[in-house]
């Protein structure tokens, strides 16, 4: 049978599959080890060059064992023919090299030039029921190859065999002709492994099987590194399958949960190797059985005794050569040659849904799942934390229960979830025996520790853990050593980011810890927390306000970390009725939250009024959300919370902020610059960029009739720009630019704007850039600078995907004179007719409101703007 020499990639798809061994090389080896190394180096000589020759890409060698990958059939049943072939006459000395060879093809799953899966695992079982000089297929192969390319050579069925870790029967096929054996048995199929047979289906993780079966080769030792209920243990079998080939010796699988104390160990495996327990060291034993085999051990659930199989594992390492171990644990097992491998939670968008709908479907396949909203089955596992254990509880709900009922009810998450399938083990039946089994093994300051980082809404660094949850039991000092040790158990997550270091417990976790703190316990944390917070917030919003990019970097950062802990500790502010440290945190993120467009800060601000007091500053973020006639008594209350004041505070530059937007909106431009200079009287307490923004609005107000004064503030300004690298910096430049278009320099307006509109678009300042482009559109159609439809269009565009309408309007009303001078009455027309109907120029504002009969709107002013408009006649 003659071959070809392809220049081929690296086959995929459909593919066929060619494992060959030595058959009793061990015993050779004992028998004659210097003529051994010869005949190898013969052997992997001949196998590599008919690779080569039929185009096998080679990609796993263990010992004297080969995987190839094919992407013709017959070319590998060719390889197989000429290996035989070649090696029947390759001799040293006393040595005569026989080798076996299985096929089989099958749709490939392929990661950095490695193969994994059911396929390959089936080729490799095929392999290892062959004797030498026999070549075995599997149907699927024996299918594709002609008979009258065999040239001389026949297939042949040898009947229905039982592969190890299969439980379908294999029809076989054997390869009959010159060179080949004729003898048509088989190797026993007796089991050599005990690994599980779950009755489900394996979902996900293909990343994970790729990567562990790479790293685990003989005398490689994975440790699979997990919190409970992650499927750590479900894992480890597909890893195992896919990896069985390469362990001739066998896959050995060792449960520890069961056992009490490490002792137990060794006496458990001595029944699986088949040794009996001779005293009086039965480790002695299991290593010495062990010694000289090619096996794969998997020691399931650890953490109970971790010292035990640390040891154990060691022994095995420094005596074991060919033997690898797989270990599932809650923590490292922490030894010399230990690879860790962190076990996630489910991605909540595929995997973990994919997992959610395969289970529910095992469970009732009449089930009618494809009217449910992926989005909430998403929404749901990713409250369930991508934790399968969680998840396949939750498909058990969902026989009776709709998402969003489950949803609604996983605050009570412990009872809901609860297995009632009888093969679970007891660890696994509820969510809080999951857990339970790994909190009772933290010592009293572990628990203690765990506790009280439940407090933290979100992530959280190391000085806010030593800050808030030390005290006489846990100092301060032992804070970061607990954290590291909570981290090895799985019960703490850490998050890298560059130099920032941060870490997070899962929101399972998290509920769970909490359930161990009393309510005075809790309310002492909460009230730290809150003062923390308050604290940190402070400081955060002094860098914002900096004249540095260092300081709007380290702002950002804090910001973005903190957010989730800023709205528990707001709501604790609330629930505790702190006025003042809840005023302190709506002050210090109300500028960060609109540039983020993280408008929930408004509903935060809505729960503060039923405080007693009130801030007055949540009076101002109620009236940005809020309808124009409510909006203004929001903040005419605001102001009377105020009350007249001598000196800066800086609570009430923003309330004298959104004071001047309303009133600019309406079309009082006296009175917005009476707000505006209030506002700037105020902000020095916020800082420079506040103090830059309300000179430039200031300015523009003032340019018609204080054109004196308008100028000392541009000029002020100015010197602000030329000083300042804070990309916030930019937030100024928008009202600086329609100043100098008012002025008489459109040109330099416009650009000024258009600059503003890049700064803010770069740092990610969402609220800054839609008003710079908002800005620029309205310099645009006014003075008839760049390009007004393009710019309008931008604007418009920008402002719907954002949803940022506070200062679309403004826009939108100015367009009417430019519509109407262009010719353009129609678009006018129906602009007016709008404004009208929903009293918004004159009474109410939007905001808020009327989303569909806006967004109408704008697909209108869009398409007339961007298909053309025919001018009325």
């Amino acid at each position: 049978m003659a071959g070809t020499d392809p220049e081929t990639p690296i086959p995929s798809g459909e593919v066929t599959y060619l494992f060959t061994d030595v058959v009793g090389s061990s015993k050779e080896w004992e028998r004659n080890s210097d003529d051994m190394h010869e005949a190898l180096r013969i052997h992997d000589e001949v196998i590599r060059t008919v690779f080569a020759r039929h185009g096998g890409f080679v990609f796993s060698v263990a010992g004297d064992a080969f995987g190839a990958a094919f992407d013709v059939p017959l070319r590998a049943v060719a390889a197989a023919v000429d290996i035989q072939l070649g090696l029947s006459q390759a001799t040293s000395g006393s040595v005569s090299i026989a080798v076996r060879a299985g096929l089989h093809t099958g749709e490939s799953l392929e990661r950095d030039g490695n193969y994994f899966g059911t396929n390959v695992n089936r080729a490799a079982r095929i392999q290892s029921m062959g004797r030498g000089g026999q070549v075995l297929l599997s149907l699927q192969c024996a299918n594709l190859v002609s008979r009258d390319a065999l040239d001389g050579y026949s297939v042949v069925s040898i009947g229905e065999h039982t592969l190890r870790s299969f439980d379908d029967r294999e029809e076989l096929f054997q390869l009959l002709g010159e060179g080949l054996s004729a003898d048509t048995s088989t190797e026993t199929s007796a089991v050599v492994d005990n690994l599980p047979n779950p009755a489900t289906r394996f979902v996900g993780r293909l990343d994970d099987v790729a990567g562990v079966s790479e790293e685990l080769r003989p005398g490689k030792h994975v440790t699979l590194v997990g919190l409970g209920g992650l499927g750590k243990t479900r894992l480890s079998i597909e890893i195992a399958r896919s990896v069985a080939s390469d362990f001739s010796d066998g896959v050995w699988w060792i449960d520890l949960a069961p056992l009490t104390e490490a002792a137990a160990i060794a006496p458990a495996m001595t029944a699986l190797l088949g040794v009996g327990q001779q005293q009086p060291d039965v480790t002695e034993v299991v290593i010495d059985r062990l010694s000289d085999q090619r096996a794969l051990l998997i020691f399931d659930n650890c953490e109970h005794l971790i010292n035990g199989v640390a040891s154990l594992v060691s022994s095995i390492h420094s005596r074991c050569p060919d033997v690898a171990v797989l270990a599932t644990s809650r923590e490292p097992l922490g030894i010399s040659g230990e690879q860790v491998w962190p076990v996630r939670p489910l991605s909540a968008s595929d995997e973990a849904v994919d997992l959610l709908i395969d289970r529910v479907a095992e469970r009732d396949a009449k089930l009618d799942t494809s009217a449910w909203n992926r989005n909430d089955l998403g929404l749901l596992c990713a409250r369930l934390d991508g934790m399968p254990l969680a998840i396949e509880m939750a498909a058990a709900r969902l026989q009776t229960m709709s998402p969003l009922d489950v949803l609604r009810r996983l605050e009570d998450r412990f009872r809901l979830l609860r297995s009632r399938r009888r093969d679970v083990t007891d660890r696994h039946q509820t969510l809080l025996a999951a857990l339970d089994w790994s909190y009772d093994l933290l010592d009293e300051q572990e628990q203690a520790l765990l506790n009280r980082l439940s407090v933290f809404g979100g992530t959280f660094d190391l000085e806010a853990a030593e800050q808030i949850c030390s005290d006489e039991l846990v100092d301060s000092y032992d804070v970061i050593d607990l954290i590291a040790s909570l981290v090895d158990k799985s019960l703490v997550t850490v998050l890298r980011s560059g130099d920032s270091t941060r870490y997070r417990m899962l929101e399972t976790v998290r509920q769970y810890a909490r359930t161990h703190l009393d309510e005075a316990d809790l309310a002492t944390l909460r009230n730290q927390h809150l003062g923390y917070m308050s604290r940190l917030m402070v400081e955060t919003n002094v860098r914002w306000n900096g004249r540095t990019q260092a300081d709007f970097d380290f702002a950002w950062h804090s910001y973005s970390s903190e957010w989730d802990n800023v709205r528990d500790a707001v709501a604790w502010a609330v629930a505790s009725n702190d006025t003042d440290k809840c005023a302190l945190l709506l002050e210090s993120v109300w500028t960060y939250a609109f540039e983020s467009f993280h408008f929930e800060v408004g509903d935060w601000a809505s729960d503060a009024l039923d405080m007693a007091p009130p801030p007055a500053v949540a009076y101002a973020m109620v009236a940005l959300k809020s309808r124009r006639r409510r909006g203004r008594a929001m903040i005419a209350e605001a102001l009377e919370v105020v009350g007249p004041l001598d000196k800066p505070v800086g609570g009430a530059s923003l309330i004298y902020q959104v004071d001047e937007g309303m009133k600019a909106a309406a079309g009082d431009r006296k009175g917005a610059a009476e707000a505006a200079a209030l506002a700037l009287f105020h902000a020095p307490q916020l800082g420079p960029n506040d103090v830059a923004y309300q000179e430039a609005a200031l300015a523009d107000y003032l340019s018609v009739d204080d054109p004196a004064r308008a100028a000392e503030c541009a000029a002020s300004v100015y010197r602000y720009l030329s000083g300042s690298t804070n990309p916030m910096r930019s937030i100024a430049m928008g009202p600086l630019g329609f100043y100098e278009a008012t002025s008489g320099r459109p040109a330099e307006g416009y650009e000024l704007c258009a600059q503003g509109v890049r700064l803010a678009g770069q740092a990610g300042l969402d609220w800054t850039e839609s008003m710079a482009t908002v800005a620029q559109a309205r310099v645009a159609i006014q003075y008839g600078v760049g390009d007004p439809d393009a710019d309008v269009s931008a604007a418009l565009r920008r402002h719907r995907q954002k949803r940022a309408w506070y200062a679309l309007w403004f826009l939108i009303s100015e367009m009417l004179p430019w519509l109407r001078s262009s010719g353009r009455d129609t678009l006018a027309d129906t602009i007016e007719h709008h404004l009208a109907a929903n009293d918004i120029r004159g009474g109410e504002s939007p905001i808020g409101s009327l989303n569909m009969t806006r967004d109408d709107l704008i697909d209108r002013i869009l398409k007339d703007l961007e298909d053309g408009v025919t001018p009325a006649t």
